[in-house]
């Protein structure tokens, strides 16, 4: 990622915090395929909450990798598992229905910051998060 990479990550980031409710609603709609609708609002939430805690780390990878271990080792017992590709879709929807803002811009610095997070992950064999090998991008 680079330090544009990382304003823009942070510039959007904040504009969805400050519509966290909406955003965590059209997050969940957009989870309802792959989950029931109590289901995804959960995982939209667990989602959301973990960026908030991964966002600032993402300067500093070895950092990022710790609290993402973390994070993965408290996720809900028996809840679905964070998927790249499917959260990412899911994520990058609802953000251009709630963002009047969101750009083309935007979606390449997420999709940059989501390989960076499967990258320290997989470093970290962390397989709810993806597996050794290159995590696929949401299209």
């Amino acid at each position: 990622m680079t330090p544009d990479d990382l304003d823009t990550v942070q510039r959007s980031w904040t504009h969805l915090r400050e519509h966290r409710t909406s955003f965590l609603d059209r997050l969940a709609v957009a989870l309802a395929g792959r989950l029931d609708a109590a289901a995804a609002a959960g995982h939209a939430r667990r989602l959301v909450d973990a960026t908030d805690e991964l966002i600032d780390l993402l300067a500093t990878p070895s950092h990022l990798a710790r609290r993402a271990h973390e994070i993965v080792s408290s996720w809900v017992p028996g809840a679905a598992a964070p998927d790249l590709d499917i959260d990412g879709a899911a994520w990058l929807s609802a953000a251009a229905e709630v963002s009047p803002t969101w750009s083309g811009e935007d979606v390449a610095a997420w999709r940059r910051a989501w390989l960076l997070l499967g990258d320290v992950v997989a470093a970290e064999t962390l397989a709810p998060f993806g597996s050794a090998s290159q995590p696929r991008l949401p299209t």
